[in-house]
């Protein structure tokens, strides 16, 4: 999904995830899985595993707070085990509810918009209840606020260049309005950008990775604050270019 609008794109290769993940399979393969993991190791009258294995699976082991806990691979909480997964363009989320089993496979993912909810109304009808439609994802009302706000935010931008050229009027005014100025240009064209182009990786996750499971966002977000560096550096250059030329006029 880039900025809202759904994009096919190829599915990656992922052999070095493997081991812990990036299968590619199917739901009825998935519900087999789940079938062996839910019948104590058994499938078709088969052992694939043994069922104190699969108990040990299941055991709580870390709390990851609200009540739920990591075993082997499974998040646990009450009598729910599940797991999900999901790589740039596929999501897929697995769930032992008691005698039900579910698996959804998705070809598509939207790390803004959570796909939780189709899954817990999935779990409502089979318990008999009635799930709320309001409470699943709103692609349009979501992408519309995130447009709406990337949007001005470029509008500024675009609106901020125009002092590049009213440099020299911009100064003759009062020394506290220089000093107002001149401050909120180091902090909107220096350290927010610098902020949000270190934070990221740093906090977050490296811009490759965001760039992949974000594509859009995660292109503007990068883009953007460098483009107010640049900005911010043409501006500091004109003011320091300024000051010199009033000192040396003052001194003639």
């Amino acid at each position: 999904t880039i900025f809202g609008f759904v994009v096919p794109t190829k599915q990656l290769s992922h052999t070095g995830g493997v081991p812990d993940g990036s299968l590619i399979s199917s739901a009825e393969d998935m519900s087999n899985y789940l079938i062996a993991q839910m019948n104590g190791g058994y499938f078709n009258n088969r052992a694939v595993l043994s069922e104190a294995s699969v108990n040990q699976m299941h055991k709580p082991a870390v709390s990851t707070g609200d009540d739920t806990f990591y075993g082997m691979g499974w998040g646990v909480k009450g009598n729910i085990i599940e797991h999900s997964g999901a790589t740039e363009n596929s999501s897929s989320y697995l769930m032992m509810d008691g005698e039900y089993g579910i698996v959804l496979l998705f070809n598509s993912i939207d790390y803004m918009v959570s796909y939780d909810q189709i899954l817990l109304g999935i779990k409502e009808v089979l318990h008999g209840g009635e799930p709320s439609v309001d409470e699943l994802p709103n692609f349009k009302a979501t992408y519309l606020i995130i447009d709406l706000i990337l949007l001005i935010l470029v509008a500024l931008y675009i609106l901020s260049l125009r002092s590049l050229f009213k440099w020299r009027n911009k100064y003759k005014v009062s020394r506290l309005k220089s000093i107002i100025r001149i401050t909120l240009l180091l902090l909107l064209n220096i350290l927010v950008p610098l902020g949000i182009l270190v934070g990221i990786p740093k906090f977050l996750v490296p811009w490759p990775v965001a760039l992949v499971f974000l594509p859009g966002i995660a292109h503007l977000l990068l883009i953007f604050p460098l483009l107010l560096l640049v900005a911010g550096v043409i501006k500091v250059v004109n003011w320091a270019i300024f000051v010199v030329r009033a000192r040396h006029q003052v001194k003639v």
